[in-house]
Formats: structure tokens, C-alpha cells, sequence
């Protein structure tokens, strides 16, 4: 059996770094919303959220690419597509209203410089986004607009969803 030891890098939100969260530093994001996890620092500001906390797993032989997850702090309006995904298939034990964000929007959001594209976005409060959204299990709606904010970007081995807060439908 092998087993591989991961060392955990964990960031906690600075009061004087959040007050400087106008600066980006060059040197830790790839264009205007790609961003380096082992580089960024709390404070930073992408698009309109700024970094409050970051868990980085630094790459190793067996596995040569930084995992993160990134807790972003702002909002933005999306537009995409949402599938309330049913409990009865092999993945879900419960009901999940999920989020995918179309091209344009997703140039909105933070996402790790290794990944190509933002994953589906589940809403953390779930049951507010539900009612809000006057969606059911099983149903899929597209071209849907809405107002997130504390987007957290996951980047893991294996599959991974981001996550964010539901707070408006726009339309």
C-alpha cells in the first residue's frame, strides 16, 4: 500500500492585509483571473473578490500539481445553466442544485492556473437557493442569471466543486 504525506499550508484572513486588497501582486496571478495558489497572498485582489483564506497542498512526485482550495470574499452577477441533480444517482446522497457558469462569467470568477475551466458551482446554502430559484429536484433550467458571493475555488485530485452563496436571481 502507498501512502503519500501532503503538508497543508493554511493562510488566515489579516485585518492590515485586507486593507490593502486594491494591490495585486504581478507575480501571483496569470492573467486577470488566473492566480498561482502557492504565490497569492490574503488580500489580493481578482476581478471583484478578494482572497480571505487559501489551503494549498504543494505538488509532489506523486501527484506534480498544487491542489488548493480558495475562499474569495466579493460578488458577482453569472449567467449559466443550473441542474438540481436528484439523490438517486451513484454520486449524490442527497439532492444538489448546482451552478455552471457560462464563458463570460466564468472570466468573472478566481480559478487556480492549473485548472481549465471553473467547475460546476454548488450553492452552499442550498436550501435558500432553492426557494429562490423555484427550482425541484431533477429539473434543469439555462441561461439563468443570479448574484453570488464568497466564492471558493477548489482545485483537488479528483472531482472537485466550487462552492459560493446564492444572495439574488436576477433572471
Amino acid at each position: 500500500m502507498c501512502m503519500t504525506t501532503f503538508v497543508l499550508v493554511s493562510c488566515q484572513n489579516n485585518e492590515n492585509q485586507a486593507k490593502n486588497s486594491e494591490s495585486i501582486n504581478s507575480s501571483s496571478y496569470i492573467n486577470e483571473n488566473r492566480y498561482d495558489p502557492t504565490l497569492i497572498k490574503i488580500g489580493e485582489k481578482i476581478q471583484t473578490f478578494v482572497l480571505s483564506d487559501i489551503v494549498v497542498i504543494p505538488a509532489t512526485d506523486d501527484y506534480p500539481i498544487d491542489t488548493v482550495s480558495a475562499l474569495f470574499e466579493g460578488k458577482a452577477i453569472l449567467t449559466g445553466d443550473l441542474h438540481y441533480i436528484k439523490a438517486d444517482n451513484d454520486l449524490y446522497n442527497e439532492d444538489l442544485l448546482t451552478f455552471t457558469p457560462n464563458y463570460s462569467s466564468q472570466l468573472k470568477l478566481p480559478i487556480s492556473h492549473h485548472e481549465e475551466t471553473i467547475s460546476p458551482i454548488v450553492f452552499v446554502n442550498q436550501a435558500k437557493a432553492s426557494l429562490l430559484l423555484d427550482i425541484l429536484p431533477g429539473e434543469k433550467r439555462t441561461n439563468v442569471t443570479l448574484e453570488i458571493d464568497q466564492f471558493t475555488d477548489h482545485f483537488l485530485a479528483g472531482d472537485a466543486l466550487d462552492t459560493a452563496k446564492l444572495i439574488n436571481v436576477i433572471k
